[in-house]
């Protein structure tokens, strides 16, 4: 009848509101990836392209913590870039993990993408100099084919961050770039 019509307009209506919604966060992540890309051909050096790479990640997905660690000659991960920006040390004094050590070396060695949505109720958390409150935390690794070349490291309060579908493909595509 006439209800069922109107009701299946409604419906319609609203689905199509939704997907037009998801196309253009789509497009808008896809703009920022170009972005990116962009900025990565033009850096001059490694770690002015990765901290670009970790404002844009604080600025998708509102983080307020991140770093990149990328694998040595040992197959360690050794911290070359910081969000919010901050002095690097001596790569003799900077942050390292082996693979399987704490979050970050769980997923570099699974080569999996792994999210923690407390810190504080996760045994393999290692703690940090600075740490306050619990995080959010997500670690993605950086791939180049099916060579582990790092992983990517970011937080923020666990009442303020919640990572969403779209941001895991979102990171996973900086993460292969």
């Amino acid at each position: 009848s006439i209800v069922t019509l109107i009701v299946l307009i409604l419906l319609a209506a609203r689905n199509f509101n939704s997907m037009r919604s998801a196309i253009q966060t789509k497009m808008e992540d896809l703009a920022k990836l170009n972005k990116i890309g962009g900025t990565l051909a033009s850096a001059h050096n490694q770690n002015t392209a990765l901290e670009e790479v970790l404002q844009s990640m604080h600025e998708k997905m509102g983080v307020s913590q991140g770093s990149v660690y990328l694998t040595n000659e040992k197959q360690e991960l050794v911290v070359k870039a910081h969000f919010p920006p901050k002095a690097m040390t001596s790569d003799a004094a900077a942050a390292r993990f082996e693979l399987g050590e704490g979050i970050i070396g769980k997923a570099a060695k699974s080569k999996q993408i792994i999210f923690v949505p407390n810190t504080e109720r996760d045994k393999s958390y290692v703690q940090g100099e600075q740490e306050g409150a619990p995080k959010a935390l997500l670690c993605v690794p950086l791939m180049d084919k099916d060579m582990l070349v790092g992983v990517i490291n970011l937080s923020g309060d666990v009442k303020q961050v919640s990572f969403a579908d779209s941001d895991y493909e979102y990171v996973s595509s900086v993460a292969q770039s």
